[in-house]
């Protein structure tokens, strides 16, 4: 209970919820005058659960997250084809294999940051400027949110029971730019080679800004 009152790391994100009614009207008229932005975002995993979200932004740079994917034990494959493809899906960064994988299933994957205070700062400004919100739909989202805490003298949150927190994470990086990152080092005999390194996924040539 104490941690409940005290070291959530998103106490607020229960009044982020949304009416069914306000996120389905919002999405008419951003489809209507053609100001869509259809966005998700992907947690793997395997034992663990595997988290997929999927929202848009309208034009007034709302992010509604509309619907979750949250199940354990189900190959790529298979989580694919409860995801539409029709969304620009951010994703976990330290999964090359399951990126690779998801994207030969058809789906637009980006690597977003794991740069865990900078995603929180950012999904909590959002949230308190009124620009996140959220479906009753997300009960995995929302009953995370609940437990979701720092660990005890650190502004580290516990790793346990965070997969919907990690993907809406991701979400509002790839959303708010910061999905990019920046090249450490490159050799002078690479200099060739930029293209190709700007468009790898290997976690040695990056580091999150």
């Amino acid at each position: 209970e104490f941690r409940q009152m005290a070291g959530l790391v998103y106490p607020d994100m229960s009044r982020w919820a949304c009416q069914e009614s306000d996120l389905q009207a919002a999405k008419a008229k951003a489809v209507a005058n053609g100001s869509i932005r259809l966005v998700g975002a992907v947690d793997w995993g395997y034992n663990n659960p595997f988290c997929g979200l999927m929202g848009f932004v309208d034009s007034d740079g709302v992010l509604w997250i509309e619907e979750e994917h949250y199940a354990s034990r189900m190959l790529i494959a298979e989580h694919a084809k409860q995801l539409s493809k029709e969304y620009e899906y951010f994703v976990d960064p330290s999964g090359l294999q399951e990126t690779n994988e998801f994207r030969a299933c058809g789906m637009w994957a980006t690597s977003s940051s794991n740069n865990i205070t900078l995603g929180i700062e950012l999904v909590t400004k959002r949230g308190k400027q009124g620009k996140l919100r959220i479906s009753p739909r997300c009960k995995s989202l929302l009953s995370e949110a609940e437990t979701y805490h720092y660990r005890e003298g650190t502004d580290s949150p516990v790793k346990d029971d965070d997969h919907a927190m990690d993907s809406v994470r991701y979400m509002v990086m790839g959303v708010d730019g910061g999905s990019r990152p920046a090249i450490i080092s490159l050799r002078d005999e690479d200099s060739n080679e930029i293209p190709e390194l700007l468009d790898s996924d290997d976690s040695r040539i990056w580091k999150e800004l």
